[in-house]
Parts: structure tokens; C-alpha cells; sequence
């Protein structure tokens, strides 16, 4: 029995994700690949507004 793959794994489900989440503009363009975790489905934004670090999803 195979396991189903999350939606958000592939690249398109990482940009899903970010518009899910209502990234500002540049939080977006700062994202790494480390950034995002596929299986929980949460991104880390490391330069938020004034610079602080959050984690939403």
C-alpha cells in the first residue's frame, strides 16, 4: 500500500502554500528551500516585518 504525497511537496504546492499563508512580497523572494517544511506543511520566514522571524502554517 503506498502512502499518498502531500500536496504541498511538489513546487507548485510550495507556491499554493505561500499564497495560502499571505507571505508579504519580499518574505517570499527571501525563502530557501530549508525554509519550508514539506511534511508539516509550515514555512519558516527568517526576515519578516522589522526584520523578526516567524513561523506560519
Amino acid at each position: 500500500m503506498s502512502r499518498a504525497r502531500s500536496p504541498w511537496a511538489s513546487p507548485e504546492g510550495a507556491y499554493r502554500r505561500v499564497v495560502a499563508r499571505r507571505l508579504r512580497i519580499n518574505e517570499t523572494l527571501c525563502l530557501t528551500e530549508t525554509d519550508l517544511d514539506h511534511g508539516g506543511g509550515s514555512i519558516l520566514v527568517r526576515h519578516g516585518k522589522n526584520d523578526r522571524r516567524r513561523e506560519v502554517g
